[in-house]
């Protein structure tokens, strides 16, 4: 409030300031332009921000981290490091949420493909679903953008089965990717994505 009071009244005065309109000259609605200068308008400084940057998780070397996930059900997160090429796959790993943790169990490693995002389903509990948003295949001119939904198999070491993997929705990509994906409160399974071309939207499909 007090950022937009203050640039409110920078206007003002420059409009004050301003050369007057000639006498007689109604195109404000005013003869002439009177200064303001009897305003009492104070400034404050910014309140402190609401967070603070520190340290955590010291024990476990990042490689490229793009993405952190809440594990429905469980103390464990879900990280996501960008790859995509042959010899460097996208990887998704388990980590335990506390800061002393010194592992990140690996889950799925897929080759060509980025990984931009990881949702849950609302019922992972109970069928094991989880749903990615990847971009592929990369350093090919023409790619997809991808949204599949994959089964996570059971047990104490779980491991993402690249082959329970099913094509959901699919389309044309050239650039400005990018997604994420969650359910609402309405049940519906929601996806943002960039305009996927190459430069300034030429094929218009922010817009549409």
């Amino acid at each position: 409030m007090a950022r937009c009071l203050l640039m409110s009244f920078c206007c003002l005065i420059l409009g004050a300031t301003a050369a007057p309109a000639e006498e007689g000259d109604a195109s404000f609605g005013l003869e002439s332009r009177i200064a303001w200068t009897s305003s009492r308008l104070i400034g404050s400084p910014e309140p402190p921000l609401p967070y603070t940057v520190e340290k955590t998780f010291t024990n476990v070397t990042f490689k490229d981290p793009l993405y952190v996930a809440d594990e429905p059900g469980s103390n464990y997160l879900w990280v996501v490091s960008r790859g995509g090429e042959v010899d460097r796959p996208s990887r998704i790993g388990r980590l335990l949420d506390d800061p002393a943790a010194k592992d990140l169990e690996p889950l799925l490693e897929l080759p060509r493909r980025l990984i931009y995002s990881v949702c849950f389903d609302p019922d992972y509990a109970r069928n094991r679903a989880i749903y990615l948003f990847t971009n592929g295949p990369t350093s090919e001119p023409e790619r997809t953008n991808r949204i599949s939904r994959f089964t996570v198999a059971r047990g104490s070491s779980p491991r993402v089965d690249p082959k329970s993997e099913q094509v959901l929705i699919e389309w044309r990509s050239a650039g400005h990717d990018g997604g994420d994906m969650a359910f609402g409160l309405d049940g519906m399974f929601y996806i943002t994505t960039g305009d996927g071309s190459s430069d300034s939207d030429e094929w218009n499909t922010g817009q549409t």
